[in-house]
């Protein structure tokens, strides 16, 4: 009766070491499946030809400036953070001009070289925060953008949408792991 026992657990071993074996070469293959992967080298530099430079000094009170210092003309716009404790009040040439995004758009094309009028952000801290002795940031953020004309040769206004919702795709050809 022992041997029948014996014989009987080594028949359910040996059913259970198939299994695992028949298992492990189906997951060895769909391991492999999933772990496949394609090479990338090489590379290319893209120059889109906009580079601003932010310009800003402060005495009390932010005087802001963009130079266009890429190789075509551009429209920039600037927007300035500062915390819920402190009021910015803004001064400037007529070309700068306040939009619904919160954005304070450069009305003019800024040329190749050029730079924009002056921006001037006065800076009032509440009285919470003089009472505090707290020290705090304002932040100034710029941004540019390409001149583009419409179908008769005529420049897009500098707050148009169309002007800051450019985009552009990359595709590549050729090579394994390409779609």
């Amino acid at each position: 009766m022992k041997i029948k026992k014996s014989q009987n657990r080594i028949g359910v071993l040996l059913a259970v070491l198939a299994f695992v074996a028949v298992l492990g070469i189906s997951v060895k293959d769909s391991l492999a499946y999933f772990t496949t992967y394609a090479r990338a080298q090489g590379g290319k530099v893209l120059t889109l030809g906009n580079s601003t430079e932010l310009e800003e000094e402060y005495d009390g009170q932010k005087h802001i400036r963009v130079s266009n210092q890429g190789n075509a003309d551009c429209y920039v716009r600037v927007k300035v953070f500062a915390g819920s404790l402190v009021e910015l009040t803004y001064e400037g040439s007529s070309q700068w001009v306040l939009d619904g995004d919160g954005y304070y758009y450069y009305g003019a094309i800024v040329p190749v070289g050029s730079m924009t009028d002056e921006l001037l952000v006065s800076i009032h801290a509440s009285e919470e925060i003089k009472e505090l002795g707290t020290d705090f940031d304002v932040i100034v953020i710029q941004e540019c953008a390409p001149v583009i004309y419409d179908e008769n040769g005529n420049p897009y206004p500098a707050s148009d949408a169309e002007v800051w919702a450019q985009s552009f795709e990359v595709k590549t050809e050729g090579g394994a792991g390409n779609e």
